[in-house]
């Protein structure tokens, strides 16, 4: 399969990707955190290949900084009706498809190959888990479809009651042999089209903006006489 194939199917998967939300205990914890010193360092979305903790199979892994508080993230990451706008364009198809208790079914199509074929899959979303105080996830994983296998985490960290650390890490594992490499380059882009979709639809506006950490405030002035 060639790499211009698997750009147009794979990019799609990283709006199902789940995304985790972490908030220190305290507001100087926010300079001690190397993620967000990371993206403020970088000025702008990061992306990489990795095999996280535990796992074998090599994941695309982004994460961005939103401007907006934990809640605002959670419901455009819980928004499963409009995945579609995630995916800039590129499913044919998302739709939910069922819900049993906590968990919901969403089915996704993705024409390739200028529309002669298609990629479809069904992906299982498990209730928001809340690993920490202030960090959340959520996680899908592959019920069905003509790929072998997917999963997908989207993390959030909440930094204060103004910005948000979003992240997502997603696997893939098609039907037809195609080079690590083209794979690897697909998955991080697709995360990197996923984390930022929900944060430009978060802030309300496209584009990244720098963690500032706020003015202390000033305590009020003692009383004359004590």
């Amino acid at each position: 399969m060639s790499q211009s194939l698997h750009a147009r199917w794979l990019l799609p998967f990283a709006a199902v990707a789940a995304v985790s939300l972490c908030a220190p205990s305290h507001a100087d914890a926010a300079s001690e955190d190397t993620q967000l010193d990371r993206l403020n360092s970088a000025g702008h979305t990061l992306k990489w290949n990795w095999n996280p903790p535990g796992r074998q199979e090599r994941y695309g892994h982004a994460e961005t900084l939103v401007q907006a508080p934990l809640a605002t993230v959670r419901t455009q990451v819980l928004d499963f009706s409009h995945y579609k706008d995630l995916s800039g364009g590129k499913f044919k198809q998302s739709r939910m498809v069922g819900k049993d208790g906590g968990n919901t079914d969403v089915y996704f199509q993705v024409p390739v190959m200028k529309g002669l074929l298609s990629i479809w899959y069904v992906s299982r979303f498990t209730p928001m888990q809340v690993p920490a105080p202030g960090s959340e996830m959520v996680e899908g994983r592959f019920v069905r479809g003509n790929i072998k296998d997917m999963h997908i985490q989207l993390k959030m960290r909440q930094i204060d009651e103004r910005f948000t650390v979003m992240s997502c890490d997603l696997y893939v594992e098609p039907n037809l042999p195609a080079p690590q490499s083209a794979v690897d380059e697909e998955l991080r882009d697709a995360c990197k089209d996923a984390v930022e979709a929900v944060r430009d639809k978060s802030q309300g506006f496209k584009g990244d903006v720098p963690f500032v950490t706020p003015p202390a405030s000033n305590p009020p002035a003692a009383r004359a006489g004590q």
